[in-house]
């Protein structure tokens, strides 16, 4: 099993050269977080724009991009995400 690992882990910059991704046509949901990691870094939606036909809705969650599977992050983010996909269906 750690062997398999380990060669995905190897294997992975070369997969990364070769990715290109297509152009996700929908609305994309960011859940992001406000409270910066140890390193600062900020995780910036815009990043995605140019990936996303219909634009960004962004929510932010008041805790660290760490956190974000935890009870209070996932007690915000799961009733939002169930409410879009809710009116997908609609």
């Amino acid at each position: 099993m750690f062997e398999r690992i380990l060669a995905e882990f190897r294997d992975a910059p070369r997969l990364l050269r070769s990715f290109s991704p297509d152009l996700f046509n929908g609305r994309l949901l960011f859940f992001k977080a406000l409270i910066l990691d140890e390193g600062g870094m900020s995780h910036d939606p815009q990043g995605w724009q140019a990936h996303v036909a219909d634009g960004i809705t962004v929510h932010e969650i008041d805790c660290s991009h760490e956190n974000m599977l935890g009870p209070q992050a996932l007690s915000i983010i799961g009733p939002t995400l169930q409410q879009a996909l809710q009116a997908m269906e609609r």
